[in-house]
């Protein structure tokens, strides 16, 4: 899996890096068959971390948590909202 910056495309200039501003929006790319995935945003927070392993490559936990109950995802999402 491999992270983009505001590009759906497949671009080694556009990886995930440092540098992420507020108005950015991050791509996963996964290998294995496509699926899409709406959440509709209800609380404040998402419950996305974004985090590198220390050698620049960054990577993104997602923990969606509702009501004291963890929900796990196991397919690529589209966030929208």
């Amino acid at each position: 899996m491999f992270c983009t910056l505001n590009t759906h495309k497949v671009d080694m200039d556009k990886l995930l890096g440092a540098q992420i501003g507020l108005e950015d929006f991050i791509f996963a790319h996964v290998k294995g068959q496509r699926k899409e995935v709406e959440i509709l945003k209800t609380d404040e927070l998402l419950g996305l971390t974004i985090t590198d392993n220390g050698t620049g490559c960054a990577f993104i936990k997602v923990n969606l948590i509702s009501s004291k109950i963890l929900y796990s995802i196991e397919a690529p999402v589209t966030i929208i909202g």
